[in-house]
């Protein structure tokens, strides 16, 4: 991913903390609101207008600069499946179901 103006911060700078990055182009940030207590503690969310006009409406960038995946799904119900899916195989299960997992015995 070429670095990119967001406003008042840039890509890279944002991304200096190791983890994955959910950029959210939306207008209300669905997808990063309905996510960011699931995956808080791996990725960093980052709701914004301010990216470049070709970029997708939602993308997850890994550490390492690269997309891990990107999606312009315009329905919020294919916005929030499509993300908790890409967040779940990039990222590892939410942390309630991470929760629910080690109390059954299953991680």
């Amino acid at each position: 991913m070429p670095d990119a103006s967001l406003g008042e911060s840039r890509l890279y700078e944002l991304m200096r903390g190791g983890h994955f990055t959910l950029l959210d182009r939306t207008d209300d940030g669905r997808v990063v609101r309905a996510e960011e207590e699931g995956w808080a503690d791996r990725v960093d969310m980052i709701r914004t207008s301010a990216a470049p006009p070709d970029w997708p409406a939602f993308l997850l960038i890994r550490p390492d600069g690269y997309a891990a995946w990107a999606t312009n799904a315009s329905a919020p119900s294919e916005q929030l499946t499509a993300g908790r899916a890409a967040l779940s195989h990039w990222c590892g299960p939410a942390i309630v179901e991470r929760v629910k997992s080690e109390r059954h015995g299953t991680l």
